[in-house]
């Protein structure tokens, strides 16, 4: 589900209760993590752009909560970090 939301704030002030402690936690594990990335909110959700491009992203979808991981060295740091 896309927001017109212009800040990730804005963002996460419209999505359902249930979720939203969930979202602002996975916001907050982003900017902690994500070091010299730029947070934005580009199609429709929050994301994190580094020097090429948006590398990761995330979003309240109608029955799930998607997260993007759009770098190779993004995701394999993820999976290091989940062991």
């Amino acid at each position: 589900m896309t927001s017109d939301a212009k800040s990730v704030t804005d963002y996460l002030k419209d999505v359902p209760e249930n979720r939203k402690a969930a979202l602002t936690k996975l916001r907050q594990l982003c900017k902690e993590v994500l070091n010299g990335y730029e947070e934005n909110m580009a199609y429709g959700g929050p994301t994190y752009k580094k020097d090429k491009g948006i590398e990761i992203g995330f979003a309240n979808q109608k029955n799930y909560i998607g997260f993007y991981c759009l770098a190779h060295g993004v995701m394999l740091w993820v999976i290091r970090y989940r062991q």
